[in-house]
């Protein structure tokens, strides 16, 4: 599946279950294509207050802790990890900005978050509190008023780099 992508054009591959399943598809992927390529897509709910990876499109309590997680997939050979607050995406009621930073501090590399922008100020919030590498966001911009244009034009205000 990740060469039929990236042989008609894709630049970038995520993998979630079948990474959780077979950890070892992580490095071969990664020493095939380059890391750069492959980016983990991590969901995750807080079960008593810890955060928790889930695969199965968030149906499949793993058990593991999410930075246990990470560690695993950076020594793998990943390239980037997308992280998804199961119990926020869709939500609007903002990022979870100690989850996410938590899991920016454990691993070198670039994170995505996504899950739970309502408000544009989630955006400046989430860039200024943590150290992710983007910030992903789906509802915000198609069942609200706001437009993508208008965050960036308000990261830009708040010294916030933005392509």
């Amino acid at each position: 599946d990740i060469d039929l992508r990236i042989k008609t054009g894709a630049d970038k591959i995520t993998i979630n279950t079948a990474a959780f399943e077979n950890p070892e598809l992580i490095t071969e992927a990664s020493l095939k294509y380059g890391n750069q390529c492959i980016v983990i897509s991590i969901d995750y709910k807080l079960i008593d207050g810890v955060p928790i990876v889930f695969t199965q499109f968030g149906q499949f309590n793993t058990g593991m802790k999410l930075t246990d997680w990470i560690k695993r997939c950076e020594d793998a050979g990943a390239g980037e990890i997308f992280l998804n607050a199961i119990l926020r995406d869709g939500k609007a009621n903002g990022y979870d900005i100690e989850v996410i930073q938590n899991a920016c501090s454990v691993t070198s590399l670039p994170v995505i978050a996504c899950g739970g922008a309502g408000d544009l100020y989630d955006f400046v919030d989430l860039a200024n509190e943590t150290s992710v590498s983007a910030i992903a966001a789906g509802n915000i911009f198609h069942f609200t008023e706001r437009s993508y244009p208008r965050a960036k034009e308000l990261m830009k205000k708040n010294n916030i780099n933005v392509r």
